[in-house]
């Protein structure tokens, strides 16, 4: 079945990691072994390390509640790519992360060649893992804190450089082979445009300089603007654009909008009391 929306958080959200792990039977294990076996000798920047699959996502007393076991990177590229029965795909969720500037600047990236998904736009984001974790529960907000960090060096906690950070849509996706939840914060920022730029310029120096590859191959400033949005989407191929994007830049236009209509509404209405 196949499912492509995007909703509004407004209930609270809790991810919970279960005790038992995710067991695949031993005939698709082997074929998952062998196919990372070979996709490891041709990308070397390929780590098998720990994921989180959903293994329910239910809503109980106005808490949407998803629970995860503990499996790996290799079952997640085999569902993928190749896919499996129902019973035993890999259904993720990540997060990611629209960064808005304080001019009204919208800010995402072309990943690089030291990534899964080489040449996708994307926003800031990721995978899930134990740093993530608290208890029995997994912290999203953790979780984009650290990719935000890592990816464009940005620290949520600096008053001067941030304004807010709020979890503001869910997207599903799910095709033949793979679904996938996306948590998607909104960054706002205090720097313009032409700050943050600085900003990622000297940031990105100092990766370079450490022997590291940035995430990104390139990033796009983009206007927070129905034209210009849609020039952007006519200008990619979709196959460069990773799920969930044309749904969120599409609900970003019907939310500014939105805004606009009842800015002008308000001030009609004020005209007329005066």
């Amino acid at each position: 079945m196949k499912e492509n929306k995007i909703v509004e958080v407004i209930k609270p959200i809790r991810l919970e990691l279960l005790k038992e792990k995710f067991i695949l039977p031993p005939e698709i294990q082997a074929k998952v072994d062998a196919y990372w076996e070979e996709l490891s000798r041709k990308n070397a920047f390929f780590r098998r390390g720990e994921a989180f699959a959903i293994t329910s996502t239910k809503e109980k007393e106005g808490v949407i509640k998803i629970e995860f076991a503990l499996t790996d990177y290799a079952h997640y590229i085999y569902t993928r790519a190749v896919g499996m029965p129902e019973k035993y795909a890999f259904s993720n969720l990540h997060t990611s992360c629209v960064i808005e500037t304080a001019d009204a600047v919208l800010i995402f990236g072309r990943t690089g060649e030291n990534t899964a998904n080489v040449g996708i736009w994307q926003c800031v984001g990721g995978g899930l893992d134990h740093d993530d974790v608290r208890g029995s529960e997994i912290d999203l907000e953790h979780n984009i804190k650290k990719e935000l960090r890592e990816e464009v060096g940005i620290d949520v906690n600096e008053e001067k450089a941030v304004s807010d950070l709020k979890l503001k849509y869910l997207k599903y996706t799910s095709n033949e082979r793979f679904s996938s939840i996306a948590a998607i914060f909104l960054l706002k920022l205090k720097l313009t445009e032409k700050e943050f730029r600085a900003h990622y310029e000297k940031f990105e120096k100092e990766l370079r300089t450490e022997g590291k590859l940035p995430e990104f191959q390139e990033l796009t400033y983009l206007s927070k603007n129905e034209a210009a949005i849609q020039e952007f989407l006519r200008s990619l191929n979709q196959d460069s654009l990773d799920c969930y994007m044309e749904a969120l830049l599409g609900e970003i236009v019907s939310k500014e909008k939105l805004e606009i209509a009842e800015t002008e509404s308000k001030s009609k209405n004020f005209l007329r009391l005066a």
